[in-house]
């Protein structure tokens, strides 16, 4: 657990230790609700939750009008629970190992269990698209045909969902925009530059 308090102190600072047992329990145990974050964090407890929530660190479980992160919010009672997105978990299980954010490391290992065949070629598109907040459904065939994946964009966009790398996006969506727009998971961007 040392590796995954190294790699969010940095991006955390005074809270990357409370975070880090938040976030272990939460993988262990699948998902952690808002009385057990109280009982780590203490009066810190909102604020963390908030931090982890905008980096996309724990999501709301439970009802939602859409599958968008952005319909989520956080009501902070006692019986509302959390859970990590898959890539996230990787991402740690990694810095766990490490001490160092490996997101493509984590992105192959992640594709290869799920018997994704192009698996290095999805790591090549994360990579890409990492650098951004937001991407249309356009740019992501744009891309996937650059890499030579682009006859499988539709079954790549459900796979990025499904591993919480984005989401589809409400807000940003003019009404003239022809294609979807989704929000890249911000814990991807982190140093983004450490990439490879």
């Amino acid at each position: 657990m040392s590796g995954i308090k190294e790699v969010l102190r940095k991006m955390f600072g005074v809270h990357a230790e409370i975070l880090s047992d938040i976030l272990y329990i939460a993988m262990k145990e699948d998902e952690i609700s808002f009385e057990q974050i109280k009982r780590y964090a203490g009066k810190d407890a909102e604020d963390i939750l908030v931090e982890a929530f905008e980096m996309r660190l724990l999501i709301p479980v439970g009802e939602r009008k859409t599958f968008s992160w952005e319909d989520s919010f956080l009501r902070m009672k006692e019986d509302e629970k959390y859970r990590i997105p898959n890539i996230v978990k990787y991402i740690l299980q990694e810095a766990e190992k490490s001490g160092k954010m490996e997101i493509r490391k984590a992105v192959e290992r992640f594709f290869k269990e799920m018997g994704e065949k192009e698996w290095k070629k999805i790591a090549d598109l994360v990579e890409i698209i990492s650098k951004s907040k937001y991407i249309t459904g356009a740019d992501i065939k744009m891309i996937c045909e650059k890499i030579g994946i682009g006859e499988r964009t539709s079954s790549i966009i459900l796979e990025l969902k499904g591993a919480g790398i984005i989401s589809p996006c409400l807000r940003n969506v003019s009404r003239i925009e022809v294609s979807p727009i989704y929000e890249i998971n911000p814990f991807l961007s982190y140093e983004a530059d450490r990439y490879k």
